[in-house]
């Protein structure tokens, strides 16, 4: 099915609706589209890929509506190409159990930074938590984020924590074709944004639970400096 004119909502209901917030509220409109995910489901599964009209609204509401039973968001945003939302440190917070984020948003224009945790992380306060503490359980993520307008990535992306290593097996060309994406010293909330360097041997070890070194996890990315 062609879906590359889908678009859920216009900006005008959007502007009128405070519908980015969650719990997402039912949009008493003529024009609007409401949209939940059953509580059974386990899988989105290439459920927009394709749809090239999205907004970045769309999305931001779309994973508002995300579940606990939800373990796989493969290919769930694929060549959404307008997609321009900034993502949030918190984009997973509401399907904390997912596995698979394989081809999850490649090739749209999703922008912003991928987080590491605070300095003064805690896990009773989730401001502090980093992009990938809120799916702690991530095996599959290979392409996730693959030809998307991702600007920001530190060291400490997949950091352990308390000796826990990143579950991630497979992690091929993850953020490859990122042509705007950087290498900071420091990607939090506590921070400002500075150029930096990942170190190789902190970063990639950090993902000792790969079979094998992630082909092209970087390739194209001519401003991560490593």
């Amino acid at each position: 099915m062609d879906c590359s004119s889908l678009v859920l909502n216009t900006p005008r209901v959007y502007s009128n609706y405070p519908v980015l917030q969650y719990p997402v509220p039912f949009i008493d409109d003529s024009e609007a589209c409401n949209i939940k995910f059953d509580s059974n489901l386990a899988s989105t599964d290439e459920t927009f890929n394709g749809c090239a009209s999205l907004s970045g609204s769309d999305f931001s509401m779309l994973m508002l509506q995300l579940h606990d039973n939800i373990t796989s968001l493969n290919k769930m945003f694929m060549n959404c190409t307008s997609i321009d939302a900034e993502i949030s440190y918190d984009l997973f917070r509401h399907c904390p159990n997912v596995t698979n984020i394989t081809s999850f948003a490649e090739n749209t224009s999703l922008c912003g930074g991928i987080y590491s945790r605070s300095s003064s992380y805690s896990y009773d306060d989730t401001t502090t938590w980093g992009t990938f503490d809120f799916i702690p359980e991530l095996q599959q993520a290979s392409n996730a984020f693959s030809g998307s307008g991702i600007q920001y990535i530190d060291n400490d992306a997949f950091a352990p924590l308390n000796g826990e290593y990143s579950n991630l097996m497979e992690a091929d060309y993850m953020f490859s074709n990122c042509y705007n994406l950087e290498s900071c010293e420091l990607v939090n909330r506590n921070n400002i944004i500075r150029n930096g360097y990942l170190h190789s041997k902190t970063f990639f070890t950090n993902l000792r639970n790969l079979g094998t070194f992630p082909k092209g996890f970087f390739s194209n990315c001519s401003n991560v400096n490593m």
